[in-house]
């Protein structure tokens, strides 16, 4: 949970500070990055002496930083800090261990047949004096590197990707002073990297996909759920019927299901998984919701409820989950795994003759749903803002970066609008006429 932030107000003139638990924190513009950064004391007068400290000895030419912490011991101390913190999901530990064991300190490199790791020149550099040239000519050498899965070129979206890696330790660092500024920051990304890829799906291909489903022992529900109110898959499969409140028709979403590695995996057997299913929170604030259902869903969930009584009678002592339990559990209570839905859901498709169709659409994969309630709320109402609720965006910009008909969706709208309002301008001037 993060801390309780206070806010105090300051002199006409001077920098606003905010407490965060025990430490103040006052904000100000680094004369040299023109980046916003953090000074920080015990007590609210502390931190502004610090942020005067700072600009005086920014300005003077003076490295803030006395610190001789190396990028790798950076590394240790940084990644301990999420390893010991409950609310950091093991996905994201997974990808900041690979950016900088793989990328950043290291480089995969095949030598006489074996992949190794290269060390990276600035992995026992300074912090502190490491600078935006020294990041931009590791963001050109990871574009040239050449992926030993691959075999080819790293896509500039990888590396975009390993760059904000970066920029988070980097900006952490920052935020303790051990250095003076955030040195990838002020590098930008890779071109071609920075627009995500629109979502194109048909209008009312949902529809045919819900008609499809229906009577479908395991998936007729969820299959409603996710194509009208745009659930994640691992948001649906978490749900439990403590979430679900039919009178008030109500749907709480706090949770998700996914697949992590086991903890040393590499040192497990062969014939043992590598990897198992957890429920955690959801990725992030927005998403964690209580969501209001329309009748078809509700319906649908009231049916799914007698089903799994029945599969639970008829499983007896073999269920796994306690009362009240999943609303979409596997055949004997269990947590279900992501992918293997999406197969089952694909191969009902091909089974009922739809595939081809579902395929064009672009709908065939069971994520697709939740575009295709995005797409059908879009498409009918215009309102770009109520599709970021819908799908628990934190910005509406969001929305309209990955659905291209969304603007000019609400555009024709506003222009229906103000056609609507002047109608009666124009049926005067025709009469005067």
């Amino acid at each position: 949970m993060a801390e309780p932030v206070r806010r105090t107000r300051s002199p006409k003139g001077q920098a606003k500070a905010r407490q965060r638990g025990h430490v103040w924190e006052v904000r100000f513009t680094n004369p040299i990055t023109g980046l916003q950064q953090s000074a920080y004391g015990p007590t609210e007068a502390a931190a502004h002496e610090a942020r005067q400290r700072l600009i005086g000895e920014l300005k003077a030419g003076q490295l803030v930083s006395t610190s001789n912490m190396t990028l790798r011991q950076w590394f240790k101390r940084w990644i301990a800090t999420y390893e010991a913190d409950p609310s950091t999901k093991p996905a994201t530990l997974k990808n900041y261990r690979w950016a900088f064991e793989e990328h950043i300190l290291h480089s995969l490199m095949v030598k006489q047949g074996q992949v190794v790791r290269v060390p990276q020149r600035w992995a026992t550099r300074k912090l502190r004096e490491i600078t935006p040239d020294d990041v931009q000519e590791w963001v050109n050498g990871r574009l040239s590197h050449i992926s030993v899965k691959t075999g080819q070129r790293m896509r500039p979206v990888t590396v975009a990707g390993l760059l904000r890696v970066l920029r988070i330790a980097l900006g952490d660092a920052a935020k303790k002073q051990h250095v003076a500024y955030n040195a990838a920051a002020l590098v930008d990304g890779p071109k071609g990297a920075s627009k995500p890829a629109p979502v194109h799906i048909e209008v009312g291909i949902s529809d045919r996909i819900i008609d499809a489903f229906a009577g479908h022992q395991q998936l007729a529900a969820l299959v409603v759920l996710n194509a009208r109110m745009g659930l994640r898959i691992g948001e649906a499969l978490a749900l439990t019927w403590h979430d679900f409140d039919p009178d008030h028709h109500t749907l709480t979403i706090a949770k998700e299901v996914q697949r992590v590695a086991k903890p040393n995996a590499d040192q497990l057997p062969d014939d043992e998984p590598k990897s198992h299913l957890i429920v955690q929170p959801v990725k992030s604030a927005a998403s964690h919701d209580v969501i209001h259902l329309p009748g078809e869903v509700v319906d649908a969930l009231l049916a799914q409820r007698d089903r799994v009584r029945l599969a639970r009678r008829g499983a007896g002592e073999r269920w796994a989950d306690p009362d009240p339990g999943l609303i979409f559990p596997g055949p004997f209570g269990e947590l279900r795994d992501p992918v293997n839905v999406t197969h089952l859901y694909q191969r009902h498709l091909q089974r009922v003759g739809l595939w081809a169709e579902v395929k064009a659409a672009n709908a065939h994969k069971l994520h697709s749903l939740r575009h295709a309630a995005a797409t059908d709320y879009i498409a009918h109402t215009g309102d770009v803002a109520g599709a970021a609720a819908l799908l628990r965006h934190s910005q509406s910009a969001i929305t309209e970066k990955f659905y291209s008909h969304a603007k000019d969706a609400t555009r024709r709208r506003v222009a229906e609008a103000i056609e609507q309002r002047t109608a009666h301008r124009r049926s005067g001037s025709d009469q005067a006429l």
